[in-house]
């Protein structure tokens, strides 16, 4: 059966390189020790804009690696980046490894952080569309450097960012949990249990991973995981050597620090190809930002610990996108669209025997550039292919809204509401227009 696809991302990537020194200390450009901006959270990923020896891209903000990557593109050459040495790079399948370069950023900015002489690492994007899949340009991954030396607190429901010193290790806070951390091979772990179907409960280490669209995680090749009797199968993410599958799920209870969260997602990958060497330790799995973003969460790794505070949104029901619709972004095309406008003007008496106004409805266009948004993957004998949907229709209405007033993003969320939502697509098949209508109906 063809696997289903659903609008989520996750980078897996395991260095099998030499040692390299260090990332580059982040410092503060104007002395302060605190800084506060604003990120976009996007299909629960932060993305935050970086400057590399003066130009602009969008990174994403990720907790669970530990390099800062660049996807090649063609502002690459106007960098004049140093130091350029070929490397060997392994995904989280079992792919052969491919070619990537390291290479040095005079300067590499963050809003007003700066590091000096930062070590990159440069690859092809290739299949990895991060751009086309969000809806949005997305040039790299800013990892551990940044979080190594600093505090950092992410307000998912403000999309605010703040960045500052971390001096003392105590923190008072109301309805928050403080989990210690530990590291290993300079990623995050922390604590944390499941109940399972059958009613045991799991202790074991789960990566913090911001880099992660999914909720959860898990391992289910360490013997004491059991996957839920209910499931189906699932992309779950890109690799940088290929796509990873898998199956999804919700595990009954998971507990994190003071917090219980009910009918969790859950994901669970057919390999962990070269994370085999996971499966010899205590972690289990890995959290992500559709968990992550339920909280407002302290990363403070100079003090090993991070900071789980209690939003309006921690304990919100979990749902799966529901249509069965993967979509891609395409680029812009240059719409003409009607505008109605109305004229009046005052009828003097030689027009005739009555004074009055007339109106005038003349119709006027205007040309905008509206996204481009593809239907990528339908799930077999989901309600939008049994509707009648096909792979390749262009998204032009959804629900009411046009394409362009409603973003990617809202588009997914309209597909993750509770079974029984009512769904109206409009789209284009070649040079004809369709409508579309179909119910969500539950997964599990």
């Amino acid at each position: 059966m063809k696997q289903s696809l659903v609008f989520v991302f996750q980078l897996f990537i395991l260095f099998s390189v030499c040692q390299t020194k260090a990332q580059s200390d982040f410092v503060f450009s104007d002395g302060s020790h605190k800084r506060t901006f604003s990120f976009e959270a996007i299909n629960n990923l932060i993305v935050v804009p970086v400057k590399i020896n003066g130009v602009t891209f969008s990174f994403i903000l990720d907790s669970g690696v530990n390099r800062t990557i660049l996807f090649n593109n063609d502002l690459i050459s106007a960098l004049q980046l140093k130091n350029k040495t070929s490397i060997n790079l392994r995904g989280f399948s079992n792919s052969e490894s491919i070619k990537a370069f390291k290479v040095e950023a005079s300067l590499l900015e963050i809003d007003r952080l700066r590091s000096f002489n930062h070590e990159i690492l440069l690859l092809e994007e290739g299949n990895l569309s991060f751009s086309q899949r969000m809806g949005t340009q997305i040039d790299g991954i800013l990892g551990a450097s940044l979080f190594k030396d600093y505090k950092i607190t992410v307000n998912y429901n403000t999309e605010r960012l703040r960045i500052e010193r971390s001096k003392e290790k105590t923190i008072s806070c109301r309805k928050c949990s403080v989990l210690p951390i530990r590291f290993r091979n300079s990623k995050p772990l922390v604590s944390a249990s499941v109940i399972q179907e059958n009613g045991e409960t799991i202790q074991g280490d789960f990566l913090i991973d911001s880099g992660s669209s999914d909720a959860l995680w898990l391992f289910d090749q360490h013997d004491e995981i059991e996957k839920p009797t209910s499931f189906f199968p699932d992309f779950l993410g890109i690799g940088i050597n290929g796509d990873v599958f898998g199956d999804r799920s919700k595990v009954e209870i998971f507990r994190l620090g003071n917090f219980k969260l009910k009918q969790v997602k859950a994901a669970f990958p057919d390999s962990l190809g070269s994370y085999k060497v996971l499966v010899d330790s205590n972690r289990i799995g890995s959290i992500g930002g559709e968990l992550l973003k339920r909280f407002k969460v302290t990363f403070d790794y100079p003090n090993k610990q991070i900071v789980f505070k209690k939003t309006s949104k921690t304990f919100d029901r979990f749902y799966y996108n529901l249509s069965g619709i993967e979509l891609q972004y395409k680029g812009e095309s240059l719409v003409k669209e009607k505008v109605s406008s109305f004229q009046s003007r005052d009828v003097s008496e030689n027009e005739g025997q009555n004074r009055g106004i007339k109106i005038y409805l003349s119709q006027l266009y205007r040309l905008r550039f509206r996204p481009i948004i593809e239907i990528a993957n339908l799930r077999e004998n989901s309600p939008a292919a049994l509707a009648g949907l096909k792979e390749g229709d262009i998204i032009t209405e959804v629900n009411g809204k046009r394409v362009g007033d409603i973003d990617l993003q809202g588009i997914m969320h309209q597909f993750q509401k509770k079974p029984g939502a009512k769904i109206k697509l409009g789209i284009m098949r070649g040079d004809v227009k369709f409508k579309y209508k179909f119910i969500l109906k539950a997964l599990l």
